[in-house]
């Protein structure tokens, strides 16, 4: 019959669990027991609100946590890495009796920077080859941020070049320079962590005993840079650290970028879940909504109760979200470019914006749903099946 057809399904037969055979279910006022028996009685809707606020709170985290690792990026490598406070870069044509006067006028540390070609087997990767004399304005760390002193032989090899050829301390490395033909076989003394420039490095000394020339590009130094040195032929430039932390900023815009679409992504993920959750909540609990009322519950009564759940969603979708976030950024951070090396940082005022932004999309929309019981018409919520 059509009224057979229209009636709704009765809710299921639940059994007592423990907690509500206990003395604790005894204490717990009627809104904890009432939230605990909805939650039991509807566990996928339950299960999709807490993806839905894990979901903000991952993308949010995700969003913020990008913007830490950029500043985590600059700091690392001109704070940490990078000690001198000026670049000062070579022309081809500067002799090296040019180069040793500058570096003695200075006070700086030379180095000298190419490109190189590693192979282990059949895999070929491109990289870098950095030479440094003895200095204090280059520094080197481990992979846990203990800075250590290069080896006086053989090769140190950045992390990521040394994952990416599955190398460890002890084993052999064959390179060679760009330009060069002949491959070098080189004990992989030492693995250091790099942002950039991924590769190996090593001594002046364990450099010119394998028989090549240490041909200085540049020097780093803590001095003013005279304007006489800047415009002598021997020098094709000379750049702050200061003026290179701007640039990399400017080119970290893209990042920038990001972080706001998954910001925006955030928040609408949060609000179409948890309106759309919401909505169907409400209407399966019309009824009972209705019923609360005729027993005497005020509106504002039956609004806390209904809150009351949406806390408890929000903040185990929360936990769960930052704990995600981390492991989704951790993520991004190893598969970008194999020339990078991006550290994964999350500062705690990251965390809290993310805590923020997802309470107040949960408590927006759950602060607009619980406003339509006022609109609850008592009629055809009790008397609609009859």
């Amino acid at each position: 019959m059509p009224a057979i057809t229209l009636k709704p399904a009765a809710p299921k037969n639940i059994r007592h669990s423990m907690l509500e055979k206990s003395k604790l279910w005894l204490a717990m006022n009627f809104s904890t027991q009432w939230n605990i028996r909805d939650i039991k009685r509807n566990k996928a809707r339950s299960i999709m609100g807490i993806a839905g606020v894990a979901g903000c709170t991952m993308l949010l985290v995700c969003a913020f946590g990008m913007k830490d690792c950029c500043d985590e990026f600059v700091v690392w490598q001109y704070g940490d890495l990078i000690t001198g406070q000026h670049k000062l870069m070579f022309a081809e044509s500067a002799s090296e009796v040019e180069k040793r006067e500058y570096a003695q006028q200075l006070k700086g540390q030379l180095i000298q920077e190419g490109s190189c070609e590693f192979r282990k087997g059949d895999v070929i990767k491109s990289g870098s080859i950095t030479v440094i004399e003895e200095g204090n304005y280059i520094h080197y760390q481990e992979e846990n941020g203990e800075e250590i002193a290069l080896p006086q032989y053989g090769v140190a090899l950045s992390v990521k070049m040394a994952n990416t050829l599955d190398l460890e301390v002890g084993d052999f490395i064959e390179w060679h320079i760009v330009g060069e033909e002949e491959w070098e076989r080189t004990r992989v003394s030492a693995l250091y962590r790099t942002p950039t420039g991924q590769g190996i490095t090593m001594y002046r000394q364990a450099y010119e005993e394998l028989e090549y020339d240490f041909v200085p590009t540049s020097l780093y130094t803590n001095r003013t840079i005279p304007q006489s040195v800047k415009d002598n032929d021997a020098v094709s430039g000379a750049i702050s650290i200061e003026q290179l932390k701007t640039d990399l900023d400017e080119n970290m815009e893209m990042m920038n970028l990001m972080v706001v679409i998954l910001i925006i992504a955030a928040v609408v993920l949060g609000v179409i879940v948890l309106y759309n959750m919401g909505v169907l909540s409400f209407v399966e609990k019309t009824r009972e909504v209705a019923t609360l009322k005729v027993l005497g519950f005020s509106s504002g009564r039956i609004r806390k109760i209904l809150s009351q759940q949406n806390a408890w969603i929000t903040v185990i979708g929360i936990v769960l979200g930052m704990f995600l976030g981390y492991q989704f950024l951790d993520i991004m951070m190893q598969t970008m470019s194999e020339d990078n090396d991006m550290p994964t940082v999350i500062y705690l005022l990251s965390y809290v914006y993310s805590i923020i932004g997802t309470w107040g999309v949960s408590f927006g929309v759950n602060y607009f749903l619980s406003g339509k019981v006022k609109t609850i018409c008592m009629v055809d919520a009790l008397k609609g099946v009859e």
